[in-house]
């Protein structure tokens, strides 16, 4: 994570540029946005956030377990 802009980078090793962009949609400012939040800028439901959300995860979680 960049902490001077907040923002994830792109690393195609676990997540594509896709997932980066949307879970960078949680961070503005200097504050980390809810899952209501996050669904009303892109004018979804919460629970398509926290679905998209919990597939990034697991998508990290699978890579961490294999290649830890």
């Amino acid at each position: 994570m960049d902490y001077q802009n907040n923002k994830l980078e792109y690393n195609d090793k676990i997540l594509n540029q896709k997932e980066i962009d949307f879970l960078n949609l949680f961070y503005e400012k200097e504050k980390i946005l809810t899952e209501q939040q996050v669904a009303d800028k892109l004018g979804i439901t919460q629970q398509a956030v926290n679905k998209r959300k919990k597939k990034i995860y697991k998508k990290i979680k699978i890579w961490e377990d294999n290649f830890r």
